[in-house]
């Protein structure tokens, strides 16, 4: 289908015209779902961020003015959509009150007292990093997945897991050692 085409049922759509809305909706409902499938190696969340797609796309159609490329704009909404299922998926507990880790040292981490307690620090020292950081060491160290294995769930090179996880775990022991070292001053 060509720019002028797909503008024509741009249009008409933004008129109330359904078929119009249909037309466009099988024209990219294929090409959305290869994306959305190929960043997210999940069929039922590709397909479910495709709905969410369309569904925005039709209750933000009037928004669209027509100076850019449409694909362009429904590929935005579309990258909007993955963005916000990875954000939900990798949630890390984001919290403002660290104060209990002041007492922490790196020794602490190591005794298998309360593996709850365990898990809800771990889960504060992961907020000290990046979502997609800690998705990475969650994988990594909590399933045990291999940097190929990670690599392909989050789409990154196994360079790129590498990379991040590094980074990851300098921030996590450059946090534990002013931790540390606040504890040796007091």
């Amino acid at each position: 289908m060509s720019e002028e085409e797909i503008h024509s049922l741009v249009v008409s759509a933004q008129n109330g015209n359904w078929r119009a809305f249909e037309k466009l909706y099988q024209h990219f409902r294929d090409p959305l779902f290869r994306y959305c499938y190929w960043q997210v190696r999940d069929e039922t969340a590709a397909e479910d961020i495709v709905a969410e797609t369309l569904v925005t796309m039709l209750d933000s159609l009037h928004t669209f003015s027509g100076n850019g490329k449409f694909r362009n704009w429904l590929y935005t909404i579309t990258k909007r959509k993955l963005m916000q299922y990875y954000r939900t998926k990798y949630e890390v507990i984001h919290t403002d009150n660290l104060d209990f880790l002041e007492h922490i040292t790196p020794a602490d981490l190591l005794e298998p007292d309360n593996t709850a307690e365990k898990k809800q620090l771990v889960d504060r020292l992961l907020s000290n990093v990046s979502q997609q950081e800690a998705a990475i060491l969650r994988y990594r160290y909590e399933q045990n997945l291999s940097v190929n294995e990670v690599a392909k769930k989050l789409s990154l090179t196994p360079n790129q897991v590498k990379v991040y996880a590094h980074r990851a775990k300098e921030k996590l022991q450059k946090y534990l050692n002013s931790i540390q070292n606040t504890e040796e001053h007091s």
